[in-house]
């Protein structure tokens, strides 16, 4: 899945999430958001650009672009799901399938404070950030949006995400939440050929009750 990739980006760098106190930046972000990335990656089939959307009060993101549907992730919990609409079914992600690199949220080791800069016309602080799992930077408000990260995780596998639109604005809650009716499809049931199927839209007979 290609959303797997984006959220490998995101916590890639930010995996410094519980650094010291006295340099610990906000993350997740203290408002909601919605930025636009241009994505560059080491990985196979990466989108040149995603949408990331917060909600500050329930702690979850949402991610679109580059896939049929979209997915929502919720760090804290170690959760995620990707979403068919159009299919009326949503995927339980598998943990291997990049909620490791979002769990390094929680093993952080170190951010250093290296200045501040402009990026998409909003100013953000630089971080070297260091983790059980990944190294990069990240530059972030001073609400922890995250604008423009890069690193590298143990597997040398790289990421660079840079906004190109931001957005401070609120997010409407119901976004954050998978819609009534969809259908739960346990992923670890279905063979690799029929998910990957189900993916490209053209497996409609499993989206019906």
């Amino acid at each position: 899945m290609q959303w797997r990739e984006a959220a490998f980006g995101m916590a890639l760098v930010m995996a410094g999430g519980t650094a010291a106190a006295q340099s610990r930046p906000p993350f997740p972000p203290t408002t909601d958001a919605a930025v636009t990335y241009r994505v560059e990656s080491s990985a196979r089939g990466v989108p040149p650009s995603i949408e990331v959307r917060w909600s500050a009060a329930a702690g979850r993101m949402r991610v679109d672009g580059g896939m049929p549907g979209y997915a929502l992730l919720d760090p804290a919990a170690g959760t995620a799901v990707v979403v068919l609409e159009g299919l009326g079914v949503m995927l339980d992600a598998p943990r291997a399938a990049g909620m490791d690199q979002l769990a390094s949220l929680e093993h952080a080791r170190r951010f250093v404070r290296r200045g501040s800069t402009v990026v998409a016309g909003t100013r953000c602080t630089e971080y070297e950030v260091s983790g059980r799992d990944a190294v990069g930077t990240a530059c972030l408000t001073p609400e922890g949006v995250p604008l423009r990260l890069d690193g590298q995780d143990g597997h040398g596998r790289t990421a660079h995400l840079e906004a190109t639109s931001v957005s401070l604005t609120p997010q409407d809650p119901a976004i954050f939440q998978p819609p009534p009716g969809v259908r739960r499809v346990n992923t670890a049931a279905l063979g690799k050929q029929a998910l990957q199927m189900l993916l490209q839209g053209q497996a409609g007979g499993l989206a019906k009750p």
